[in-house]
């Protein structure tokens, strides 16, 4: 039985799943730290 097809799937899905978790996490911290940045910066 041939399960490379199914093997390839299932790690497409994994991947899938963990660009979605990175992308969520960067849209809920990206102001945060946009903002700590621009803190920074106006310390200067």
């Amino acid at each position: 039985m041939d399960t490379q097809g199914a093997t390839a799937i299932e790690y497409s899905i994994i991947i899938a799943l963990i660009a979605f978790l990175t992308v969520a996490a960067l849209a809920l911290i990206g102001p945060q730290v946009l903002q700590m940045l621009i803190d920074a910066g106006s310390a200067f």
